[in-house]
């Protein structure tokens, strides 16, 4: 594998570089320098949902309330479900896996993510936005804000856009941000950010977790830029996936029966007629609270069944999901959200975190630089190459951090698995598409953008 020499270029960063390095800096280098732009791995199972799933649903219902000031009607709100819908299968069709025969799971782990995506912007519409757009007039929704800092041409940092720069071959800082929305507060005039996440789990950690994550406030530099005010407070909404594990098994004690998506909006107990004493009946969860304000758990004879087979008395125009949502009311629905905030500006963090910026992508800057000189004409399994790359780029080997489930993507080339030495020849990377618009033009105009249909076979993850 050879390289081009790399021209002049503003350096593009986002925060989702930042944090993989700081979780480990070789996961940087390969995923967003190594070859260009980075490499990622092929996704090797049927996509689970993600945060940016729900963005793609929600962009348009969200849109409605920047251009018009008012909630979005049901009608509004299916269509941009169906949006995310068919972005979701899309993906799910173009891994190849709609062409693996009967399969079963397959085609039921789709539906528990088709259901979760649903259940999941109800929730945000039912629950969180009707909040948001009390207190919020919304300005911006999903857009980019560059900004650059670390001037190297004189114009200026937080002046002018990236191709002011760009034109005067700065190499200073492109600061990618894209927030999710940008509001200003009805009673005060002030400017709020918003920006919401999908967990698998929502404990007490989540929420503290945001307090100092700099990378969260630093997200909103580039729109202060543009509305050239301060953006004084900042929100985080987490929407609870539940995790996809095991069910409960007696006889062994543990979680090893068959996997499912453990949440509320993907499966609920349903408890068959008894006439002429019982009715049929569903409940939300294993353990409840009832009609008469207690808590109970349901009885033996109830089923647990997926909400998307479930045949409720519904209006035609809602999908079981829809009715199934609105069904179990807020109370039920408010053990899926969990809020952090508000942050307010920390200027004194803020400034710190600028001054290390600049520092530390001095060095990174010199470091991709003096790499890929070497491997142009070296392979990167020879032992200068190796050397060099030890010297620049560092390792945590914090492999297994989140377990041995979620083990680094990276694992087998760090561990010099068969074919490390050219990750791309082994099909089981491939060249990584950029998720912000800017970083993709600049791929594009150096003639290193890859196939973007490969986006669809990238591994999910949320930016």
């Amino acid at each position: 594998m050879t390289l081009a020499p790399q021209p002049v270029r503003l350096w593009l960063l986002s925060r989702s570089q930042k944090e993989d390095e700081y979780l480990c800096p070789m996961k940087r280098y390969l995923k967003y320098h190594y070859h260009g732009y980075g490499i990622t791995r092929r996704a090797q199972s049927i996509p689970l949902a993600t945060g940016r799933d729900l963005h793609e649903g929600l962009a348009p219902i969200m849109q409605h309330v920047v251009d018009t000031d008012q909630l979005p009607s049901d009608e509004l709100v299916r269509e941009g479900i169906a949006t995310a819908l068919a972005n979701y299968d899309h993906a799910v069709e173009a891994r190849g896996f709609r062409n693996l025969g009967a399969d079963e799971s397959v085609e039921l782990i789709a539906a528990e993510q088709r259901a979760l995506v649903e259940g999941l912007i109800w929730i945000y519409v039912l629950d969180v936005l009707p909040w948001w757009h009390e207190q919020f007039r919304t300005l911006h929704v999903e857009q980019e804000f560059p900004v650059v800092l670390g001037c190297t041409c004189g114009l200026g940092d937080s002046i002018g856009s990236l191709s002011d720069h760009d034109v005067r071959d700065c190499t200073g800082i492109g600061w990618q941000t894209r927030p999710d929305a940008i509001g200003q507060k009805r009673s005060a005039g002030t400017y709020a950010y918003l920006e919401f996440k999908t967990s698998g789990s929502l404990g007490e950690w989540w929420g503290a977790q945001w307090e100092d994550k700099i990378q969260f406030l630093a997200g909103v530099l580039g729109a202060e830029a543009m509305l050239g005010a301060p953006i004084d407070e900042s929100w985080v909404v987490g929407l609870s996936k539940g995790r996809r594990e095991g069910l409960w098994n007696p006889e062994t004690g543990k979680k090893d029966g068959d996997a499912i998506q453990q949440s509320v909006l993907c499966y609920g107990y349903y408890r068959p007629a008894k006439p002429p004493l019982l009715p049929e009946a569903w409940f939300p969860r294993y353990n409840y609270i009832g009609e008469d304000h207690k808590r109970h758990r349901v009885t033996k004879d109830c089923l647990r069944l997926a909400i998307w087979h479930a045949d409720f008395e519904r209006e035609p125009e809602m999908s079981p999901i829809e009715y199934w949502v609105k069904w179990i009311g807020r109370a039920e629905r408010s053990k899926e959200v969990a809020w952090a905030g508000p942050f307010y500006r920390n200027h004194e963090m803020l400034a710190q975190f600028l001054l290390e910026l600049n520092a530390s992508e001095a060095q990174w800057q010199d470091a991709i630089g003096v790499i890929d000189d070497h491997l142009l004409a070296h392979p990167p399994e020879d032992p200068t190459s190796l050397a060099l790359i030890a010297r620049y780029i560092q390792r945590t080997w914090s492999c297994n951090r989140f377990g041995r489930k979620y083990a680094c993507e990276f694992r087998p080339v760090c561990f010099k698995q068969v074919g490390w030495e050219d990750p791309l020849a082994t099909n089981q990377f491939i060249p990584r598409v950029p998720h912000h618009a800017d970083e993709l033009a600049q791929a594009r105009a150096y003639g290193e953008l890859p196939d973007e249909a490969l986006m669809d076979d990238q591994e999910e993850g949320e930016e």
